[in-house]
């Protein structure tokens, strides 16, 4: 390694719920991260998170604003400097792109239960606890408890194609209350 590599990553909301994507590569391969990537030479980091999140996740989003800048240092073979933005869903179709194995909408409750089954990176887990997405202490919850049929009208994940040689973890998602899509679903975008 002998550049620093400076990069994006988007905390995207669509009204309560994070959008996050499972990592298909390593480092980290299987776990669930923000989606972003690399800014090329000339491109604002505005114009690389909406492009990078649009290849990852298939969404559009609009930009808010800068929520923080981190600098990930793993020698001898990483230094990288990461903008961390925040946006908002303004469209598109939820679908993985090569980078990822599944995208998926989560809420508060998902996303500790998602921390505390060790399924986020060190970093976005340190990152949504900042922007106060995993609360230290639990959200306090509404009186009533949603249905099952309440949870099943979430906004499903979306996978891509994979080899049977790649895990996707539908199984966990499922325990964890989250229904991946079937493949009638995925073909409707």
């Amino acid at each position: 390694m002998d550049k620093i590599r400076v990069g994006c990553a988007v905390v995207a909301r669509e009204g309560k719920r994070v959008v996050l994507g499972r990592r298909g590569k390593d480092p980290f391969y299987g776990k669930w991260v923000l989606p972003g990537g690399g800014v090329e030479l000339f491109e604002r980091f505005n114009d690389t998170a909406k492009r990078e999140f649009q290849e990852e996740t298939g969404l559009d989003i609009m930009i808010e604003h800068i929520s923080k800048v981190e600098e990930i240092i793993a020698e001898p073979k990483e230094h990288r400097i990461v903008i961390f933005v925040q946006a908002r869903v303004s469209g598109g179709c939820a679908l993985a792109g090569s980078d990822l194995l599944e995208v998926s909408y989560f809420s508060r409750e998902q996303l500790r239960a998602l921390a505390a089954s060790d399924e986020l990176t060190p970093t976005v887990q340190r990152v949504l606890t900042e922007l106060g997405w995993l609360a230290l202490a639990p959200v306090p919850s509404r009186k009533r408890r949603p249905s099952p049929t309440m949870v099943s009208r979430a906004r499903p994940a979306f996978r891509r194609r994979t080899t049977s040689a790649q895990p996707v973890g539908g199984v966990q998602l499922e325990l964890m209350g989250i229904r991946p899509a079937s493949t009638d679903e995925a073909s409707a975008c």
